[in-house]
């Protein structure tokens, strides 16, 4: 699983760069979409949370891990953006920026460490923040879907990702096993 969303974040990104004819065009492109693939992924791990389907919910370590592992891949791309944009805020770093950058690679990879050292409480808490600021994120673009499609698609799988772990976990709740 982690293996074939490593290659698909790759694939993502590579295809930008190809597509673009340009660099900072490229370096663009692949901020922008490996951003929304490492937001279908995590629609999958919330999914998965609910316990239902069960193919997802078997898996659902391995969906927050894969998760992380797409995430980076954006990162990456940020950084790589930052390296050929002669204006990108992180050529001249403020502290914002960098509280930013370094928060949320923190978040990520401290996600991370939690699915692989069995952190339980902890991995629930900083995943629901991360989806959280995952929809910050993605809101603003999402609120004009016509000039953002990809951006409102992103954010629709998320809410519906949302509703189906809350919607399991009160199903859940109220029947009896």
């Amino acid at each position: 699983m982690t293996l074939l969303v490593t290659a698909l974040s790759l694939l993502v990104a590579a295809s930008c760069f190809a597509v673009a004819g340009e660099v900072l065009a490229g370096a663009m492109c692949a901020t922008r979409f490996s951003a929304r693939f490492s937001a279908l992924v995590f629609a999958l791990a919330l999914a998965a949370r609910a316990g239902r389907p069960r193919f997802l919910a078997a898996r659902r370590l391995e969906w927050t891990l894969a998760f992380t592992i797409a995430h980076a891949v954006h990162y990456t791309t940020v950084l790589v953006r930052a390296l050929v944009e002669p204006d990108n805020d992180l050529r001249h770093p403020s502290l914002d920026a960098v509280l930013i950058v370094t928060g949320g690679f923190g978040l990520i990879a401290t996600l991370a460490w939690t699915v692989l050292t069995d952190r339980r409480r902890l991995q629930a808490a900083l995943f629901y923040a991360i989806g959280a600021g995952l929809g910050l994120v993605l809101s603003p673009r999402a609120a004009d879907p016509a000039a953002h499609p990809a951006s409102a698609a992103a954010m629709a799988v998320l809410i519906a990702a949302a509703f189906w772990r809350i919607g399991w976990g009160v199903a859940s709740r109220v029947s009896p096993p």
